[in-house]
């Protein structure tokens, strides 16, 4: 049963792992922390720019064996932020300036119990009251491995009752 608990704080490490990567490429004007669990009391209000990172979700292979799947873990980078390009006096203050510095901290680095994170896409997500909303995802490969190891053996003859001898 441990061993299922640290399987699955692995999720939080490598999330904590990716907001303390992020906070030393932007500025201090930068929130940087995990998704909140409510996100209906986060107030940006404030706030120059904001990165969230959260947890969206696997996809697996095919089993390789009856014990092994490669689990591909695909994280979200949430980029909040108030000017889309240039005029502000840091370049990453900006939208395309932080999209391209959140790529260069997150691209090919290894954390703690994975392959090194790749990007898989960017996207603008909305845009209201001047605030522009950008949603960068990434995405490790780990092994998941089942936590049952003994497969149980069919008992022949499978279609007929125990005869005794």
């Amino acid at each position: 049963m441990t061993d299922l608990i640290i399987k699955t704080d692995q999720l939080s490490k490598l999330e904590a792992g990716l907001v303390e990567r992020l906070k030393t490429f932007l500025p201090s004007p930068y929130y940087i922390a995990p998704f909140p669990d409510k996100p209906e009391d986060f107030d940006m209000a404030r706030m120059e720019a904001v990165c969230l990172v959260h947890y969206s979700g696997s996809r697996y292979s095919k089993p390789a064996d009856q014990i092994r799947q490669v689990r591909e873990l695909q994280f979200t980078l949430a980029l909040y932020i108030y000017a889309l390009r240039g005029g502000a006096e840091d370049e990453r203050l900006h939208a395309y300036g932080a999209i391209e510095t959140i790529r260069r901290a997150a691209q090919n680095v290894r954390l703690d119990g994975c392959k090194p994170f790749y990007l898989v896409s960017d996207q603008l997500v909305g845009q209201q009251a001047g605030r522009w909303d950008w949603q960068i995802d990434i995405a490790c490969e780990t092994t998941a491995i089942a936590a049952e190891h003994n497969i149980p053996s069919p008992r022949y003859p499978l279609n007929r009752a125990r005869q005794e001898v």
